[in-house]
């Protein structure tokens, strides 16, 4: 390669290094800087939005909670969460729940459960309930937005989640039992 020609490269990199380090610093910055309205200009992104689209009750059973004599206490219209997504949602973003309203989480074996309150407006009673539908646990006025673990302390299958001070105003306690049904 001749004298000239080596010159004439030198100058071309020593002009478009800098440009292209400028163009590839530029795309890195579009690609993560969010638009106006704080969606990502990554229109391929699969995040969980911060807030769902839906947050209204929707009733999809019904649940009784009975005395460990077998006495009625009090029954409560649920939503079920029964999935993955629906359990890790769960009670998030409300704002209100009626007193007579809960959500039953369901899993598909019994195991200890921990539940936190991320995103998590409302306070809430915790009711941890084994295979046999008997309450095993019941952790009282959970704190908003806290990321903290709220424990059973023995296995369960079920959760059932109920405005604070729920199960105090109708004296439910471990010992007692759930019975529920699906629409």
């Amino acid at each position: 390669m001749s004298k000239k020609k080596r010159q004439l490269s030198t100058e071309l990199l020593r002009w478009l290094l800098p440009v292209l380090i400028l163009v590839g610093a530029a795309s890195v910055l579009l690609w993560f800087y969010p638009s106006r309205d704080g969606a990502h200009l990554n229109t391929i992104s699969r995040e969980v939005p911060e807030r769902p689209p839906s947050l209204e009750f929707r009733q999809q059973g019904e649940l009784a909670f009975v005395s460990a004599a077998g006495d009625s206490i009090t029954t409560i219209a649920i939503e079920i969460a029964d999935d993955n997504d629906k359990r890790q949602l769960g009670l998030m973003y409300r704002t209100e729940l009626a007193e007579n309203q809960g959500m039953l989480f369901v899993f598909l074996q019994e195991d200890y459960r921990s539940f936190w309150m991320k995103n998590t407006i409302l306070s809430l009673d915790m009711v941890f309930v084994n295979s046999n539908l008997k309450i095993v646990t019941i952790q009282k006025n959970t704190i908003p937005f806290s990321e903290a673990g709220v424990p059973s302390n023995r296995p369960a299958l079920y959760v059932v989640e109920v405005n604070a001070g729920f199960t105090d105003r109708y004296g439910i306690k471990v010992g007692d039992k759930i019975n529920w049904r699906r629409y």
